[in-house]
């Protein structure tokens, strides 16, 4: 639905790249964001590592952007003044630069045994501009800098899903499978510790 403030008018428009090529009954859209050129959306499609620049005007496909191809779930957001996109990818989170469309940089952050996969949970970003990344699998949550290196975590206990930090360091999550609240405090990060933990 493209709604246009100054008219007042709404126009409803397909998108016509979603066509069958697609599983609709297990890839529906699942987020979609404005870009800073307004001519174009950034849209999320489930189970996909592709992510679709979505020209408003025409409702054709400006270009596709692959991830990674780990046929995540992207959780799509814009940072650095929208000169990047960061999404999740299953395990992986990656930053994108939406001048050239490049990948810039990715982490895995799940670990799993060979053969096997197990994804990471949403993710918001903190006051201090590090990125407040759940792990459900690993029982914590952590806090990622601007290059992806892990700088802080907090053992949360059971498979925090959603989390944000507070402004003091405090951690609040869901549960993944109780919808239960959790409790941490971010702590430096210390690889060491990881390791043994």
């Amino acid at each position: 639905m493209l709604i246009k403030i100054e008219s007042g008018h709404v126009h409803v428009q397909r998108l016509e790249w979603y066509d069958s090529s697609y599983d609709k009954g297990y890839q529906g859209v699942i987020g979609v964001i404005a870009l800073p050129d307004s001519r174009y959306a950034l849209v999320a499609v489930q189970r996909s590592s592709d992510l679709v620049v979505h020209d408003l005007e025409t409702g054709k496909t400006a270009r596709k952007v692959t991830l990674g191809a780990r046929a995540g779930n992207p959780q799509l957001a814009l940072r650095n003044d929208g000169k990047e996109v960061w999404a999740t990818d299953y395990d992986t989170l990656v930053v994108v630069d939406t001048a050239s469309w490049q990948v810039l940089r990715t982490k895995r952050l799940q670990r799993a045994l060979p053969g096997t996969g197990l994804f990471i949970g949403d993710y918001s970003f903190s006051a201090d501009g590090t990125c407040c990344l759940a792990r459900p699998y690993s029982g914590d949550v952590v806090a990622l800098s601007g290059r992806l290196k892990i700088v802080k975590s907090a053992k949360m206990g059971r498979q925090p899903l959603e989390a944000i930090e507070l402004p003091d360091g405090e951690v609040i999550a869901r549960d993944w499978k109780t919808g239960d609240l959790l409790r941490g405090r971010m702590e430096p990060y210390s690889w060491i510790k990881a390791l043994w933990s």
